[in-house]
């Protein structure tokens, strides 16, 4: 699965923790922050340091469920 626009993906997904979460998407350098306050969500890029860096293909796999963070970082497609 490739991701064409991942702000609108990340956000779109739904998360039942609130908080931020800034994360490298490797493979791409990109670097997004991801923030949820319950009901309202948003994911922006950003200049901040990140806290998980990924695969394109890591991400996608947590955006749809395939995989949890962990077996990505099993695998070495992510670091925290």
């Amino acid at each position: 699965v490739r991701i064409l626009d991942r702000g609108k993906a990340i956000a779109a997904r739904g998360y039942a923790t609130r908080g931020a979460l800034t994360f490298q998407i490797t493979d791409r350098d990109e670097t997004w922050t991801l923030s949820s306050r319950g009901a309202e969500t948003t994911a922006k890029q950003t200049t901040k340091r990140p806290d998980v860096r990924l695969t394109e293909s890591a991400l996608a796999s947590l955006l749809f469920g395939a995989q949890p963070l962990s077996h990505s970082i099993w695998l070495g497609d992510a670091t925290c």
